[in-house]
């Protein structure tokens, strides 16, 4: 069973296929530490910024080297990439020699799509967010129907949040220990969430502020994406 792992948060698929340097996208990377004991008083957690990252290794490099050494495994997050693209990304040398697993996570379109919305910049032009949300909806797509396909690659984002057996099946399925250690905390990672503990209960209806909104009947009001979100998320609103 794993017990070190550490998770790289939103990584620049192109850079890591050109160099095989773990990067992020944004200012911050985000590493977990875990030590065997997994608990609160021995949980490492390492959010360097990514331009710090050699005072960093100065200032931890007397525990540091023996964690990155204990690594047992690496979770490696990638948003918006289309899983067709996975078999390129697995093949670039930062994953030679290691066996790798792709993994799709699948939230039910209407709440993921309202997150993106949410989240976007109020600076970034119409062109540029219309590009992103047709990107978004093809990999929501990608995923869905992975999941149809081979429901053993893909977690259930809703199902992970609101059933704890789900996810001490995951656990078990993936070779993990289970643990609810922070399921109440709102990360921090990626730069947070677009929504607050207030919010919380309401993580499955955020569609229902903006279901009127134009842009969201543009790329929800769709055939396809209503009948998946039927069949996977028994989940109904128009």
């Amino acid at each position: 069973m794993i017990h070190n792992s550490v998770h790289f948060n939103d990584v620049d698929h192109h850079r890591l296929q050109s160099n095989s340097e773990v990067t992020t996208k944004g200012d911050y990377s985000y590493i977990i530490y875990a030590d065997p004991k997994g608990s609160k008083k021995h949980q490492v957690r390492l959010v360097a910024h990514h331009k710090r990252i050699g005072t960093l290794q100065k200032e931890y490099r007397s525990g540091l080297p023996r964690l990155i050494s204990s690594i047992e495994q690496e979770i490696i997050n990638f948003e918006n990439v289309r899983m067709k693209y996975s078999s390129e990304i697995t093949s670039s040398p930062y994953f030679e020699g290691k066996k790798v697993k792709t993994i799709g996570v699948l939230r039910d379109y209407y709440n993921n799509f309202s997150s993106e919305l949410y989240s976007l910049p109020d600076t970034l032009a119409q062109e540029a967010i219309l590009e992103l949300l047709t990107v978004m909806k093809k990999c929501w797509l990608d995923i869905a129907y992975k999941y149809l396909n081979n429901p053993e690659d893909v977690i259930l984002f809703n199902s992970w949040n609101l059933d704890n057996s789900y996810r001490q099946s995951l656990s078990d399925r993936f070779n993990l220990r289970g643990s609810d250690y922070g399921f109440e905390e709102i990360s921090t990672f990626g730069g947070g969430s677009s929504f607050d503990n207030s919010l919380r209960h309401k993580l499955h209806r955020r569609y229902e502020n903006i279901i009127d909104m134009p842009l969201f009947r543009q790329y929800a009001h769709d055939p396809e994406i209503i009948e998946l979100n039927k069949k996977i998320f028994n989940l109904e609103i128009f």
